[in-house]
């Protein structure tokens, strides 16, 4: 992995995104248990709807649009957006950006945000 930091734009090929359509049409849900929900893995039903949102609602090329809005920069495979406050007395932001492959990545930025002092980067 490389520490150098550098600056791209999301462009994700058409083909990735009609592949995902593909695979979510073809899945084969199983049957939800009379009973059984969330505390043993998942609701079959509130899956099934999420995936369709996925592939016949969701506009994945609005989101590519506000994410080039800013300047996506990566590094050692890191994909993150550091953006300076507007005004001079303002702080600075940085968003990181996870990848699927992280286990349990919707925990993390709830607990970044209940730190009662995040260090402010130095340069």
């Amino acid at each position: 992995m490389s520490d150098v930091v550098e600056t791209f734009e999301v462009a994700i090929d058409d083909a990735v995104f009609d592949d995902l359509r593909q695979r979510i049409e073809r899945t084969r849900w199983p049957i939800q248990p009379d009973g059984l929900g969330w505390e043993h893995g998942g609701d079959v039903g509130y899956l099934r709807e999420l995936c369709e949102h996925w592939a016949s609602a969701y506009d994945p090329r609005r989101l590519e649009q506000i994410l080039n809005r800013f300047e996506n920069r990566r590094a050692g495979g890191l994909h993150f957006i550091h953006e300076h406050a507007p005004r001079s007395d303002g702080g600075q932001a940085l968003l990181l950006i996870l990848r699927p492959r992280l286990r349990r990545c919707t925990s993390i930025l709830p607990e970044f945000c209940r730190w009662p002092a995040i260090s402010p980067i130095r340069h």
